[in-house]
C-alpha cells in the first residue's frame, strides 16, 4: 500500500513532467518556425511568390508558364490546408500569410505531443525523449528547397495519427483520417497497406483484407474525385528522367544529402533492433522503405519534407534497435527470459 507520501507527491510530479514536455516542445516549435522558417518558406523575400501560388491553387488557375514552371506540378489538389487558411483568413481579418504560420505552429506542436504520448505503447520514456528529440533534430531539413509547402506540418500530423488509430485497430477513425490525409496531401493513399501489414494473420486474413480494400477504396475515391473536379495539375512522369536526377543528386551532396543525413541513424538502429521489434513496427519500417523507393523514382528525392512519413514510421523500429544497443536496467531487452 502506497505512503501517504508517495500518494501526496505522485501528482505533482506528474504535473510537472507533463510541463517539462509542453515546455520541450514548445522550444522545438519556436526553433522551428522561427529561427529556421522565418529564414527560408516564412521570409518576406517569397511573400509575392507564396501568395501567387495560394491563390492559383485556390481557383485552380496555372501560374504564368504553368504549374511546372513554378515548381508546382501536382499541388493544386492539395486543397484542405489552403481552403482552410483562406476561411481563417476572412474570418480574423489576419493576412493569409500570417494564418499559414500559425497552422505550421499549432500542428508541429501538436505532432510533437503526439508522437511522445505514441511511443508510450512501447516504450519507456527516456526513449520517447530520444525519438523526439531526434524528430527535432531533423525537422529544420523540411524547410528547404521551396517556397510554399503548407500541408507539410498538417500532413506529418494526419500521419501519426494514422499510425495511432491503425495499431489500435480503429478502423472507422483510420478511414475517416485517411479521407482528411489525402485532401491535405495525396501520399497518404499508401496508409491502408500499413493496415493489412500490421493486422493480417492466417486466422482472420478475410476480414483485414476487405477493410484493407475498403481504406483503399476511400483513399483513391477521394484522389479520383479531387483530379476530377480540379484537372490540369498533373503532368507526364518520366520515370528514367527522375531516377536519373536523383542519382545524381545522391552522388553530388553525397553524405550530405538530406536523406542520408535523416535516415542513417534509424536505419541503422531498425537493423540492430531487428530481432527485437514488435509487429507494429516491422510492418511500419517495411511501409517506410517501400515508400522511400517510390518517391525516389516519383518525385525529387532532396525534398526531406515529402519523407517525414517515412520517418515517424520507421521511428518505432529504430527505438526498438536503440533499446537493445542501449539498454535500460529492467527494460523488456535487459530482462532475463521467462
Amino acid at each position: 500500500m502506497p505512503s501517504s507520501s508517495e500518494s501526496v507527491t505522485r501528482p505533482p510530479r506528474a504535473i510537472g513532467a507533463v510541463l517539462l514536455l509542453v515546455l520541450l516542445c514548445g522550444v522545438m516549435t519556436s526553433i522551428q518556425t522561427y529561427f529556421v522558417g522565418n529564414e527560408t518558406i516564412y521570409s518576406r523575400v517569397y511573400d509575392a511568390r507564396r501568395l501567387a501560388l495560394h491563390h492559383a491553387i485556390l481557383t485552380n488557375t496555372p501560374p504564368a508558364g504553368g504549374w511546372t514552371a513554378v515548381g508546382a506540378e501536382n499541388l493544386n489538389i492539395r486543397l484542405l490546408v489552403v481552403e482552410l487558411a483562406e476561411v481563417v483568413a476572412r474570418a480574423t481579418g489576419l493576412s493569409v500569410l500570417k494564418v499559414y504560420k500559425i497552422i505550421d505552429i499549432g500542428f508541429i506542436f501538436l505532432t510533437l505531443l503526439m508522437l511522445y504520448a505514441f511511443l508510450g505503447r512501447d516504450f519507456e520514456p527516456v526513449y520517447r525523449v530520444v525519438g523526439l528529440l531526434y524528430v527535432g533534430c531533423v525537422l529544420p531539413l523540411t524547410y528547404t528547397l521551396h517556397y510554399f509547402h503548407p500541408w507539410d506540418r498538417p500532413g506529418t500530423f494526419l500521419w501519426l495519427a494514422a499510425m495511432w488509430a491503425t495499431v489500435n485497430d480503429r478502423f472507422v477513425t483510420l478511414a475517416v483520417i485517411i479521407v482528411i490525409a489525402v485532401t491535405v496531401k495525396f501520399d497518404a493513399v499508401v496508409l491502408p497497406t500499413l493496415y493489412f501489414l500490421a493486422w493480417t494473420s492466417r486466422g482472420h486474413w478475410r476480414r483485414v483484407s476487405v477493410r484493407t480494400a475498403l481504406l483503399f477504396a476511400a483513399a483513391f475515391g477521394t484522389f479520383i474525385a479531387l483530379s476530377l473536379a480540379y484537372p490540369g495539375g498533373f503532368m507526364q512522369w518520366n520515370a528514367a528522367a527522375t531516377v536519373s536526377n536523383n542519382l545524381r543528386e545522391l552522388v553530388r551532396m553525397n553524405v550530405h544529402h538530406p536523406a542520408a543525413l535523416a535516415f542513417a541513424v534509424p536505419v541503422a538502429l531498425a537493423l540492430a533492433g531487428v530481432r527485437d521489434t514488435g509487429r507494429f513496427a516491422r510492418a511500419a519500417a517495411a511501409v517506410a522503405g517501400g515508400l522511400l523507393l517510390f518517391q525516389f523514382v516519383t518525385v525529387n528525392f532532396n525534398e526531406f519534407r515529402a519523407q517525414m512519413g517515412a520517418m515517424l514510421l520507421l521511428l518505432p523500429a529504430a527505438l526498438f534497435g536503440l533499446r537493445r544497443v542501449v539498454p535500460l536496467s529492467g527494460s523488456p531487452s535487459t530482462k532475463p527470459a521467462a
